[in-house]
């Protein structure tokens, strides 16, 4: 759940977004010190420099498009670090929605490409992404709204399209981030409906191994 995807992973979502303006070098160099030498002991003072960097600067949405995409969906050992950064950073949530956004934005364009479909490390790019996903809403009691992102539509979709490779281990790495929420375990509603679905499909369509084992993870 933790692999890393090959540095082309990401070219679906690169083609797909819009071109954001981008700091200065000076700036961007910066911005990635930061990030490069961020650690759960230094977090505090690397988020007063990264506040300097940002805060009252045009580029928030730069800087989300990159955490998400050259980040989140690349190191997810480092998820839990970058969700502390954006928890401590103090904006009354800007920065956080702004990343939620790009966040979706990415997971929709990953699984509407057919590029996905085909090739094993868009796909494990995607599953990083569902872990960043619940990571940022499940794992800290925030849901994910419908109109944000129907899982259970998207599960069903699926079957129609024949693309349960691709979103059973999304799904599954999004719920497995409630383990550690105080809302979003069993018997919540929403988890549950989520899980039923899955157990359906594990006992009722012909899956592949490796699907059903991603289910079993997850129960």
């Amino acid at each position: 759940s933790t692999s890393t995807p090959t540095a082309s992973a990401n070219e679906v979502v690169l083609d797909a977004q819009k071109m954001i303006p981008a700091p200065p070098d000076t700036v961007r160099d910066k911005i990635l010190f930061v990030l490069n030498n961020l650690s759960s002991a230094n977090i505090d003072q690397k988020v007063v420099d990264l506040r300097k960097l940002l805060v009252g600067s045009p580029y928030y949405a730069w800087f989300a498009q990159y955490l998400v995409v050259k980040r989140a969906g690349m190191e997810a050992n480092y998820h839990s670090l970058y969700g502390q950064l954006l928890e401590c950073f103090g904006d009354d949530g800007k920065l956080m929605s702004a990343v939620l956004r790009e966040t979706f934005v990415v997971i929709d364009t990953l699984l509407k490409s057919p590029k996905t479909l085909t090739q094993s490390s868009e796909r494990l790019y995607l599953k990083n992404m569902g872990i960043w996903l619940g990571t940022l809403t499940l794992a800290r009691d925030r849901p994910i709204l419908h109109n944000q992102l129907d899982l259970k539509g998207v599960l069903l979709d699926s079957v129609v399209s024949n693309k349960l490779i691709v979103v059973i281990p999304f799904a599954c790495k999004v719920l497995e981030q409630g383990a550690f929420s105080r809302v979003f375990r069993p018997f919540n509603p929403y988890l549950m409906g989520c899980i039923r679905l899955l157990v359906e499909l594990y006992k009722y369509s012909e899956l592949k191994l490796n699907l059903k084992f991603e289910i079993e993870v997850l129960c």
